[in-house]
Parts: structure tokens; sequence; C-alpha cells
């Protein structure tokens, strides 16, 4: 009979726990402290590994993620891919919730399994607000994930120029990638910004840096059509007749793409090497 009841103790448990996990995904706040009530495991997870802290945290949450925490929930624990809350609630960039996370002990400089620093998610979808509360509370804005890339790179390379220039704010001015980063300054070429392609170079910005597989901004500039930044980039210096890894120069890409103004450009005699 003890086992009997022991095995439907521990079903009802479980089932409360997972009654946790759907009530935070879900946002109810109601469900949530009744839950509590019942006995549940507050670190319990899914078959990813994400517990109810994590998901209020992804789905911005912020009055269950207090509660959670108010109950004794692990803010340290990792997903499956070695994820924490801190990171997800940093990716959304909900300010409240990192703040409560750090509050009760978020390792801030955590790394996932990919070496993506809490800072790093916060710097890739571009959220300055968080990336500024992450800072003051001692992230390192210097540490790299397994590809070299910081999070001034990942700001960068996905176009969030504002971020990246807060980051730099912080730090040396933009200088050429370590490592084979892609740098601010290709971003901006791919995505046409002559703006803010001059700002990056006027802030010290290598016209002629290039990512691992030897992509340059001109390059970039040439194979999405962007004359403008084209222009930009050969005025100041940026070398024509560059190969990439995969056998192309900038001249190709643009003729390839059929954008003959680009080419045109590039064809320019004066542009061209002695």
């Amino acid at each position: 009979m003890e086992d009997f009841d022991r095995e439907n103790g521990a079903a009802g448990r479980r089932r409360i726990s997972e009654a946790l996990l759907d009530a935070a995904e879900r946002g109810d706040t109601r469900a949530v402290d009744e839950c509590l009530a019942g006995g549940c495991d507050i670190n319990a997870a899914d078959g990813n590994g994400f517990t109810a802290l994590m998901t209020a945290s992804e789905w911005e949450h912020a009055e269950i993620v207090r509660k959670l925490l108010n109950a004794g929930a692990d803010a340290n624990l990792r997903s499956r891919e070695g994820r924490t809350a801190l990171m997800l609630a940093a990716w959304r960039g909900h300010a409240a919730i990192i703040e409560d996370l750090i509050g009760a002990g978020a390792e801030v400089n955590a790394r996932d399994d990919k070496g993506m620093t809490v800072l790093m998610n916060a710097a890739m979808p571009g959220r300055t607000e968080a990336v500024g509360i992450l800072l003051n509370h001692g992230a390192d804005m210097d540490m790299r994930d397994n590809r070299g890339w910081t999070a001034r790179n990942h700001a960068g390379a996905f176009g969030f120029y504002r971020t990246a220039r807060f980051l730099e704010d912080y730090g040396p001015a933009v200088k050429a990638p370590q490592d084979g980063d892609e740098c601010a300054l290709m971003a901006a070429a791919r995505q046409g910004d002559a703006g803010a392609a001059q700002e990056l170079l006027e802030r010290g910005a290598d016209v002629n840096a290039h990512s691992e597989t030897g992509f340059t901004a001109l390059m970039l500039a040439a194979w999405n059509g962007h004359a403008e930044v084209a222009r930009l980039l050969l005025e100041r210096g940026a070398r024509v007749n560059v190969w990439s890894e995969t056998g192309f120069t900038a001249l190709m890409m643009a003729a390839w793409h059929g954008h003959a103004g680009v080419a045109e450009l590039l064809l320019t005699p004066k542009r061209m090497p002695p």
C-alpha cells in the first residue's frame, strides 16, 4: 500500500510539474500559483531541458519569473544546449527580467555549448538596453564564442550598428576582424547602409578586412548592387582584384548578379591596379 501511495504521489507530482511548465509558457499566473501550492518540482525540465523559469524568461512573463525566483527556482540551470534563463531573457531584451535574474544570482558571463555568452545573446538581435544592463553588471565584452566572435562581432555582422557602436564605446574603436570575424563594415556594405559604412570607416574600420571565406566589404556591396557603398569603399582604398576563397572577385559578383552600375565603377581605369 505504501508503494502504491508513493508511486501515485510521484506520478501526481510529475503531472503538476508538467502543468507548471505549460502555465509558465502561457503566462497563466493563477495556474502557476496552483502548481506551486500543489508541491510541484519547481526545477523540472521538459525534453529540451527547459525549466519553467527559462520558459517564462523566454516568453517575457515577468510576474511569473518573479514568482518562480521567490519560490526558489534555480537561475543557473541549463538546457540541453547549455542555455540559461538569463541568456533567453537577454535574447528577448526584457530589462526587468534580466535585472531580476541577476539579482537572484544568475551568472552574467555564462556560456552555452557554442560558447555564446549572455552578452552575445543580447548583442546579436540588437538589444542595446539589455547590453548596457549586462555590462553594468560585469559582463565581459571581450569573451569569444567557439568561432572566435565577440559580442561586438555578432552585433555588427547582423546589422545592428547602434548596438555595435555602443559596445565599441566600452572598448577599442572598430578594427579589422580577429580570426576571420566579419566586422560591422561588412554588414553595412551587405545591407547598403552608406551612412553606417562611412561612420565605421571614420572610426578606423579596415576597408580591406575580410571574413574567413575571403569576402570583403567591397565584394558584399558588389554582390548586392549597392553602388553608393561601393563608391565610398573604393574612395577609401578598397582593393578591387582580391579573390574570395570561392574564387570570385567583386567585379565577378557584380556581373553575375546583373549590377551594371557597380560593375562600371569597378571597371573605371583609375580603380584598376597598375
